[in-house]
């Protein structure tokens, strides 16, 4: 848990394999995972088979309560892309191991459009994002891309959507 200033009290989970703290400095890649529609981070991270993509690779990867939920009596801030990219500076500043070209996010349904919408809209900081579960379409997204596209940068996006998603079909 961390105090992030102006949002309130934040929780994350971090997932550092042994060699990333012994890798030279700006070497190893950072995900950031952002969870659905009111899961929970830690099961995000877990179940997903990240942790065990990141011990394999070499990646830190972190898990971030982004919505803002209540766990074990304690509430936690909804700290949407400023915490989230706010947690990304001091995530950069803890482990200088991470390279900061090699950022990503991902995330499942609304953790996906949000890390998409966050991507885009830090394409400076931000190499690529992946998300499953939430198809392209919703307003704010449309405008952040529209506004990047003007910009003339790009942001690599992988979407795994279907039409027999129960809850973002296609």
């Amino acid at each position: 848990t961390e105090e992030l200033p102006g949002l309130g009290l934040s929780l994350r989970y971090e997932y550092v394999p042994r060699k990333a703290l012994d890798a030279p400095a700006k070497s190893i890649p950072l995900v950031i995972m952002l969870h659905g529609n009111m899961n929970d981070p830690r099961i995000q991270g877990e179940s997903s088979g990240w942790v065990e993509v990141a011990a394999a690779h070499t990646i830190v990867l972190t898990s971030i309560e982004w919505q803002g939920r209540t766990f074990q009596d304690t509430t936690f801030a909804a700290i949407g892309e400023a915490g989230t990219m706010a947690i990304l500076d001091r995530l950069l500043a803890k482990y200088p191991q991470i390279d900061p070209g090699r950022v990503y996010f991902t995330g499942l349904s609304a953790g996906a459009m949000n890390s998409f919408i966050y991507g885009v809209n830090n394409l400076k900081r931000i190499a690529a994002v992946a998300g499953h579960s939430a198809p392209f379409g919703p307003p704010q997204l449309l405008e952040a891309v529209s506004k990047a596209k003007a910009s003339g940068l790009n942001l690599p996006i992988y979407s795994i959507a279907g039409s027999r998603d129960m809850y973002k079909p296609l």
